[in-house]
C-alpha cells in the first residue's frame, strides 16, 4: 500500500477509509479502511474510489467516475448491507455526507442538463439540484446549511437551498478550501508553497486568518505536489493525509562501447 489515494478520517478521527493504487491494489485500485490504531487494513471494495466515510465510522461512499452502472455505492465498514443508488440520466462522480449521517451531497452530469451539485439521501432520494456549479471539493458546513462551490471561477459560499452564492473574504486564487471545523464560520484552507504546506483556518465572515498547521518536509527531494486535500477532524485534534515521493537514480559511464 505504497499509493494512498485520498485518505478521509471518520469524525472522531477512529477509522480511514482510502483508496490503494499500488500494485497490491490489482488493476482497477482497491477500497480499504482501517482503524486509526494501526489495525491491519481491511479491503470494502474494488474498482472504485473511496469519497467520504460517514460521521459515524460505518459506511463509505464510492464513486467511479466512469461507471458504467452509474451510481453511488453506500459499502458498510463492518457487518451490514451494501446499498447502490441509481437514477436514470444521471452519472454521480464525487460526494460526501452530511453530518445527520442520511443525506448526500455529490457532483455529476444528468443526461440533457450538464454537470450540477445536487443532495439526496441514503434511500435514494430522487436528487434535488442545488446549483449547476460544481466544486473544488465537496464540503458541507456541520449545521447543513452551506456547501462551497466554484462560482465564476472562485469559490463561493452557497447556502443550499439559495440561488445566489455569496463571495468568501479572504479566500485568494492559490487558496483551496479543504475542510470544515465544528463552528459552521470556520473552514480550513490550504496554500501550497513548493513542498510547504500551510493549513490556516478562516472566519467566512470576517475573512481572518490564523495559521493553524505548517508542514514542511526535512528531505523535500522527490516529493510529488498532493492532489487531494488532507482530512481534518472537525475539532481539529487529528489529520491525515497522503504524500508520494518519486526518486530516480543518476547515473554516469565514461567508458561507453
Amino acid at each position: 500500500m505504497d499509493n494512498v489515494y485520498n485518505p478521509r478520517l471518520s469524525r472522531d478521527g477512529s477509522i480511514v477509509s482510502f483508496t490503494d493504487q499500488s500494485s497490491r491494489g490489482g488493476s482497477e485500485y482497491s477500497v480499504y479502511v482501517r482503524k486509526t490504531d494501526g489495525s491491519p487494513a481491511v479491503k470494502i471494495g474494488g474498482g472504485e474510489f473511496a469519497s467520504d466515510i460517514s460521521p459515524d465510522g460505518k459506511w463509505v461512499l464510492l464513486f467511479r467516475a466512469d461507471d458504467p452502472q452509474q451510481r453511488i455505492q453506500i459499502v458498510p465498514v463492518g457487518p451490514g448491507q451494501s446499498t447502490v443508488l441509481r437514477w436514470d440520466g444521471f452519472a454521480p462522480n464525487w460526494g460526501v455526507w452530511f453530518s445527520d449521517g442520511q443525506r448526500i451531497l455529490f457532483g455529476g452530469d444528468q443526461k440533457g442538463q450538464g454537470f450540477g451539485t445536487y443532495v439526496t439521501d441514503r434511500n435514494g432520494a430522487v436528487p434535488e439540484l442545488i446549483t449547476k456549479d460544481g466544486f473544488r471539493w465537496p464540503l458541507v458546513s456541520p449545521d447543513g446549511r452551506s456547501t462551497i462551490i466554484i462560482h465564476d471561477e472562485k469559490q463561493e459560499l452557497l447556502i443550499i437551498g439559495e440561488s445566489a452564492p455569496k463571495e468568501i473574504p479572504g479566500v485568494t486564487a492559490e487558496d483551496f478550501v479543504i475542510a470544515w471545523s465544528t463552528d459552521p464560520k470556520i473552514v480550513y484552507v490550504q496554500a501550497i508553497d513548493g513542498a510547504t504546506r500551510q493549513i490556516d483556518k478562516l472566519n467566512l465572515e470576517t475573512g481572518k486568518r490564523e495559521t493553524w498547521q505548517v508542514w514542511k518536509p526535512k528531505e523535500p527531494a522527490g516529493l510529488a505536489p498532493p492532489t487531494v486535500p488532507p482530512a481534518i477532524t472537525p475539532d481539529g485534534s487529528k489529520m491525515m493525509f497522503a504524500q508520494r515521493k518519486q526518486l530516480s537514480t543518476l547515473y554516469r559511464s565514461d567508458n561507453l562501447k
